[in-house]
């Protein structure tokens, strides 16, 4: 972090995201689709809010930016089917 005003600066955020989608036998009557993904695959804690916390120590003011992550890696499986 930089002293000054405006001069704070967020951690990167960055994540990869993958997914395989296949395709079951089709016939006439039913065709089926399944998905498998998984979002954000480094594992990594990206902000998802940033707040200011304020300390006061013997009539000192000092501002600290905190930061809330949600979900590090979410997988998730999906099948349809139509009739």
């Amino acid at each position: 972090m930089a002293d000054g005003r405006n001069n704070y600066r967020m951690d990167p955020y960055h994540r990869m995201d993958i997914s395989v989608t296949w395709k079951g036998i089709e016939s006439k009557n039913l065709n089926r689709v399944g998905t498998s993904a998984s979002f954000n695959v480094y594992n990594r804690y990206n902000p998802y809010i940033i707040y200011f916390d304020n300390k006061v120590d013997n009539g000192v003011v000092t501002i600290e930016a905190k930061q809330i992550s949600l979900f590090p890696i979410l997988p998730s499986i999906t099948y349809n089917f139509k009739f």
